[in-house]
Parts: structure tokens; C-alpha cells; sequence
């Protein structure tokens, strides 16, 4: 069976290889909707499925490095490993550690969400009344903008902040990390020069700059940073050893290097407080896992799963039948609800995915900036052939 990437797919932070300063911005991997390769159905497993997927992109050095992990139907974890490890990295296996871009988003509305069940926050709160002083939250037609809003990419924000995109087309060192100093004074700059996009429906605008400031304001909510609080929130209570938004030295061997798209070595990219909810964090397969079972609800932790469920459920309507949920994307899959969201950063493509009511779930981690929606490609595939229990 062939399945197709949603028209709204996103990397996020970046898209296809561009420049970098286009990398930085971009958001749509494919501006329509195609059916994905037909490789791997049949009798094949998942393991073939992604072998002969990825097998030609390998020859034409379109890929570098991939690690993939799945959970079967009978609950058990799989990984799989591609590519070539580079010089500098100790081992590449499930403990090798990514930046994996966008998907940061997921775990930025699960703290939201997890607020929302502690009675901290409501879906409804202003925006505004949880920026310092000196920060102004434009108005969304005569209202405030939402948490919610932020959470679904209703906000009708842009993509950046305003300014950001000519300041990369400019800044060499800007280019090579793009969020890494953007601090409360650009943010007041930004917000001062920002347009809202207002429709009659609520439309689905894919917005870093609007998750960013979703993050940003749950730090000033808590009075803690964006990785304290995913530390407290999420990574300990799910046993994510291995994820984080600043590797420490002493976990640096397993850090593995990025390249772009066309293969050229790319600095790791970094990101503060303001930036880092739209996709600072960096992990492993193995972690991921773990954060994908915990979403499917298998006893990870039982008391994240009401925040789960919340995050999970979908909120508004969008182009080819998919649906969003906080930050989750939603699309049927052979009649079940698929949840899905991908990532990318200058030097890396990522892609996780589940299927609840299967008990199926993927992570594909490479360390090749997106490219013509590989990763998706393949992401959407394994999961498909693990439905069909292979």
C-alpha cells in the first residue's frame, strides 16, 4: 500500500537544501501531495523495507548516517543502523545522539499540556500574561493571542521572526547558528514589526516563530529554563537519559557531526530560551522510543498520559484530511489515526510517528539536513509496513 505525505509536511526549521540562510527559514518539504515510493511492499519487513529504500539514496551519497528504532506490534524495540559512522563519533547505534529539529515542537506542547493538568495554565490564557515587561503580544483581530493558538499554529504569526531571514542573508556567523543569540531585545524588535495573519476559520500556519514564543513563555511561567523544566517534566519521569538541549562534555563522543543537504560538514545549531521550543533539543533512538511509547500509552508513565492524551487530541482541521492536534500531526492510515511530526536543522532530518491504537511507532534520526522529504518518505513506509505487522 502506498501512503501520502500530508501537503503540510514540515521540517520546521528549515526545508530543502537551499542556502543556509534559506534552510533556516524554510518549513514545507513538499508543496503538494505525492504518493511515497512503492519500495518495500509486498512480504517484506520493515528492515527490508528500509534497506531497499535507502539503499540508492546511500549511493548517490545522498545520506550520511541513519539510526532508526521501532516498536512492533508485540511491543518490542528494533533498531537499525545505515550509513557511515564519521571519524569522530565513538559508535553509531541507538545511544548516538541527533539533533532532531521540529520535533522539539511535540515535547514544547507537552509541557503545556502537562501545565494544563496540573490546573497551572488553561488552553485559553493570553499569551501576553506571561511575557516581562517591555514584551508586547500583538493582538489577534482585537484579541489576544492564545496558548492554544501558539500550540496549533493558529496564531497567524509568521514563520520567523520579521527581520530574521534578511539578517541570515547578510550574517555569515548568523547562517551557521541561526537561533543561538536571539535574546528578549530582538524578541521586543520582532514582536513590534510583526503582522498577523487573520482569517474568517482559523487557518494552520506553520509558525517556529509562534512555538518558540510558546516555550518561552512556559519558562517565564515557571520561572525555569526550556531544559530544566523538560528535564523535570519529561525526560525523568520517562527514563530519557540521553536527551538534551546542551550535550555535556562528557557524552560529546556519542554527538554525532551534521552535514547539509548537499554534504558539507555544518556546525551543530544551538538555541536560547526564546528559540529553543521550536527545536533545540538533541537525543537518541533509544530515548525516542521511549518518548513515543509513553505516547502510546503503554505504562511508561502513567501520569503523563492525561497530558498525552491532551496533546494527542485533535484540535483543528487541515489540508488533505490531516488534523492537528498540539503541535502533533494526525493522518489515516488503513483506518487508523496515525500521529507524526518531523524535523530538520542545518545538518540533520528527523521523523517520528505512531500508531496508537496498533501499538506500532518509528524514529528515523540521520545526520543529512532534509532533502526532498526523504526521511518522511521512509518514516511513512516503515510504518506502514509495521501495521501490516511485518
Amino acid at each position: 500500500m502506498k501512503y501520502a505525505i500530508v501537503a503540510w509536511a514540515m521540517v520546521g526549521l528549515l526545508g530543502m537544501q537551499l542556502t543556509v540562510a534559506e534552510e533556516a527559514g524554510r518549513s514545507v518539504v513538499s508543496p503538494h501531495p505525492r504518493p511515497l515510493s512503492p519500495e518495500g511492499r509486498g512480504e517484506n519487513t520493515w528492515q527490508t523495507t528500509a534497506e531497499k529504500m535507502t539503499k540508492p539514496w546511500f549511493e548517490k551519497k545522498q545520506l550520511s548516517a541513519l539510526v532508526i528504532g521501532v516498536i512492533d506490534k508485540q511491543g518490542k524495540k528494533h533498531f537499525l543502523t545505515l550509513g557511515e559512522k564519521p571519524e569522530s563519533l565513538a559508535k553509531l547505534d541507538e545511544n548516538t545522539i541527533f539533533e532532531i529539529g521540529s520535533i522539539t515542537k511535540t515535547m514544547t506542547s507537552m509541557l503545556l499540556a502537562d501545565g494544563i493538568q496540573r490546573m497551572d495554565l488553561k488552553l485559553d490564557d493570553p499569551v501576553q500574561q506571561f511575557m516581562p515587561a517591555g514584551v508586547t503580544i500583538p493582538l489577534r483581530d482585537g484579541k489576544p493571542i492564545t496558548l492554544e493558538h501558539l500550540a496549533t499554529h493558529t496564531s497567524g504569526m509568521p514563520r520567523l521572526a520579521p527581520g530574521q531571514m534578511q539578517r541570515l542573508m547578510v550574517d555569515s556567523k548568523l547562517q551557521e547558528d541561526p537561533y543561538a543569540s536571539f535574546d528578549v531585545e530582538q524578541l521586543k524588535k520582532a514582536l513590534e514589526g510583526t503582522k498577523i495573519n487573520v482569517t474568517k476559520k482559523p487557518k494552520v500556519d506553520y509558525s517556529n516563530f509562534g512555538t518558540g514564543l510558546l516555550g518561552y513563555a512556559l519558562t517565564q511561567k515557571y520561572g525555569k529554563s526550556y531544559e530544566t523544566l523538560l528535564k523535570d517534566r519529561l525526560f525523568e519521569p520517562l527514563g530519557m537519559k540521553s536527551t538534551y538541549l546542551v550535550v555535556p562534555e562528557s557524552v560529546k563522543a556519542r554527538f554525532i557531526d551534521g552535514f547539509t543537504g548537499a554534504g558539507k560538514p555544518c556546525k551543530h545549531w544551538n538555541f536560547t530560551d526564546i528559540t529553543a521550543g521550536a527545536g533545540g533539543v538533541r537525543s537518541t533512538s533509544s530515548d525516542m522510543l521511549l518518548y513515543l511509547q509513553a505516547g502510546m500509552n503503554t505504562n511508561v508513565n502513567d501520569k503523563l498520559t492525561p497530558a498525552f492524551n491532551l496533546a494527542l487530541a485533535p484540535q483543528y482541521e487541515m489540508s488533505g484530511k490531516s488534523r492537528i492536534g498540539l503541535n502533533w500531526i494526525m493522518m489515516d492510515m488503513k483506518g487508523k489515526t496515525a500521529h507524526w511530526h518531523n524535523g530538520g536543522t542545518g545538518g540533520f532530518a528527523s521523523f517520528a510517528g505512531f500508531i496508537r491504537d496498533a501499538g506500532v511507532a518509528v524514529v528515523i534520526l540521520s545526520n543529512r539536513a532534509p532533502e526532498a522529504g526523504r526521511t518522511d518518505q521512509l518514516g511513512f513506509e516503515i510504518l506502514g509496513a509495521l501495521l501490516e505487522g511485518k
